[in-house]
């Protein structure tokens, strides 16, 4: 919820119910005891927020989980309109399941529909030891997220934080983790945003596993995302900090991005891919890993109708058999007060694809065929760089 609201206590069976009225309308709190067998708390917490009638926009509700593990086994819990949950840590508070996207589609341990105004807070939502799964699915353009911590840890395909509407979140912690037996793909998305158009800030996202063969940081997939703040470590075979696809036109700025792809996969900062996407990053830092034999990106475009657009950014491509601090295979990027850090090459423009560089740094050789176009533009030794790159 989030207008204005005030807050009581009553006690009502296994919940204890508080009422207040000091602001622009009454708010139930329904506070969820517990008695330390997590099944049995997780019974409860599901029955009290599933018991309340009548919420409203003039009468809203919030759970209060009381510091304790709730396991709601294999079914998921739908969040309301009007019910917030709300607990009293995010360390101490803790919700999980076993919810398996391949048995319950469009489910997590935490489900919200579509225009369902409501909140989560103070608390951690896990899901685990499944093959496919969400910690948080999300289709309403209503919700909130405040200092949380989402968990995924699955043996085929972990998402955190899932959603295909508009969400808000801030003081967040998103977490994938692939594991379990061998698969041929298997993924961690540490946030997934279909369609969202989310505003994600302040907030650590981390995708890893000993069986992870994709990992990634966000995808924005069709979105509009607004990411500040963010912080991003993905470590598998292939590893993407921020990849961008599907016609999105995504900002994200004062982020950091340290990504580790393993043995001989392919790691970027931000992978631009599809067509029709716009992609803004400013004031980040995106420093790429792929150990002795793998491809390392700082950043790269491989979308012949879009644009990767760099201003105040260091993409720097650290180790790997090729290391390249900005790649333009297609479309066009551009680079603005920005370093860019490649053994291999500081800058690479493929045939047909156009990069335009100012007042940036570009530590590394150049290969240059398709179309570059420097201005103010200096290597590593701060020797200028011709206009032609």
């Amino acid at each position: 919820m989030q207008a204005h609201r005030t807050i009581t206590l009553i006690l009502v069976a296994a919940a204890l119910i508080t009422l207040s009225a000091t602001g622009a309308f009454a708010q139930t709190v329904v506070t969820v005891a517990c008695s330390g067998n997590a099944v049995n708390d997780g019974i409860a917490l599901r029955n009290a927020y599933n018991g309340i009638v009548g919420a409203s926009a003039t009468s809203p509700y919030v759970v209060q989980p009381d510091p304790c593990l709730y396991d709601l086994g294999t079914t998921t819990l739908t969040i309301r309109n009007f019910i917030d949950l709300i607990g009293l840590g995010r360390n101490d508070t803790i919700i999980t399941s076993q919810v398996d996207r391949g048995t319950s589609p469009n489910s997590g341990t935490i489900t919200v529909p579509a225009n369902v105004d409501a909140e989560l807070a103070n608390l951690t939502i896990r899901n685990e030891d499944t093959s496919t799964c969400y910690a948080v699915r999300n289709a309403s353009p209503l919700f909130v997220m405040e200092d949380v911590i989402l968990e995924a840890t699955c043996k085929a395909d972990a998402v955190a934080f899932h959603t295909v509407s508009r969400a808000r979140g801030i003081d967040l912690v998103l977490r994938a983790n692939v594991i379990g037996e061998e698969v041929a793909f298997a993924r961690a998305a540490a946030f997934e945003d279909v369609s969202g158009n989310s505003v994600i800030s302040t907030t650590l996202m981390t995708a890893t596993g000993f069986a992870c063969t994709d990992g990634f940081g966000a995808i924005l997939n069709r979105s509009d995302a607004n990411l500040q703040n963010v912080n991003i470590f993905v470590e598998c075979l292939n590893a993407t900090g921020i990849d961008i696809t599907g016609n999105s036109r995504p900002r994200v700025s004062n982020s950091t991005a340290f990504v580790a792809g393993i043995a001989s996969g392919t790691a970027a900062g931000i992978d631009v891919s599809g067509v029709g996407n716009v992609a803004r990053i400013f004031d980040t830092r995106m420093e790429v890993d792929a150990g002795n034999s793998g491809t390392a990106y700082g950043a790269r475009n491989n979308s012949s109708n879009s644009s990767l657009l760099l201003t105040d950014v260091n993409a720097s491509a650290l180790s790997g058999g090729t290391r390249i601090g900005l790649q333009v295979s297609a479309g066009l990027a551009t680079a603005d007060r920005s370093t860019l850090e490649g053994k291999t090459n500081s800058l690479a423009v493929s045939s047909g694809a156009t990069a335009r560089i100012g007042v940036s740094k570009l530590n590394g050789s150049r290969s240059i065929s398709g179309t570059a176009t420097c201005v103010g533009a200096y290597d590593g030794s701060y020797v200028a760089i011709g206009t032609g790159c």
